[in-house]
């Protein structure tokens, strides 16, 4: 089972990922996401959060270099970086770069659902390093409204912010009960 440690000391964010290898049935073997895990929906608020601190690149999503090597993080990180660009809830900070030549979100996602997070070539570093993503105003609206404190050392929402979360998906028709919309190679 996967669970987060996330607590904010002395201004310093800290995540600490503590994870056994199937990460609580994210997926299968074949790159399926199988069911929505409460520790899973944790891990999309907990990043959705993360967002409005400062931009992250879709590496930070895949829980650091041993994450990198995990089909089932680099799965996650691929459709929650898809997710949250579509449902509005994300934007590239920068732009797609244009070293790369990709025309939309859609193909952008698709490229890191077949380059490896944890052999970075050039092309991997454009993709997975150098493209930064920041929380929107909706972002920092839905935040605001459901976060509970940060102030006791770690960082809680209101009930009620996951289920908001998966609403944003659905209206943007990418739920994620739908399972992965870019199965990794």
């Amino acid at each position: 089972m996967a669970w987060l440690y996330r607590s904010c000391f002395n201004g310093c964010l800290q995540a600490c990922v503590f994870a056994s290898n199937d990460f609580d049935g994210l997926q299968n073997g074949a790159g399926v996401i199988q069911a929505t895990s409460a520790a899973v929906m944790e891990d999309i608020e907990w990043y959705v959060y993360l967002l409005t601190l400062d931009d992250y690149s879709p590496h930070a999503f895949v829980g650091g270099v041993a994450g990198a090597a995990d089909p089932e993080r680099w799965s996650f990180a691929v459709e929650l970086t898809y997710r949250c660009l579509s449902a509005g809830l994300w934007r590239l900070t920068y732009g797609l770069p244009a070293e790369l030549g990709l025309p939309s979100i859609d193909a952008f996602c698709h490229k890191l659902s077949v380059v490896r997070p944890d052999q970075l070539s050039d092309e991997g570093q454009l993709l997975w390093l150098d493209t930064y993503m920041e929380a929107t105003e909706l972002c920092l609206d839905l935040v605001s409204r459901y976060l509970r404190s940060q102030s006791s050392g770690e960082t809680t929402f209101h009930p009620g912010f996951q289920d908001e979360i998966e609403r944003m998906f659905s209206d943007a028709g990418v739920p994620w009960s739908r399972g992965p919309l870019f199965p990794i190679a």
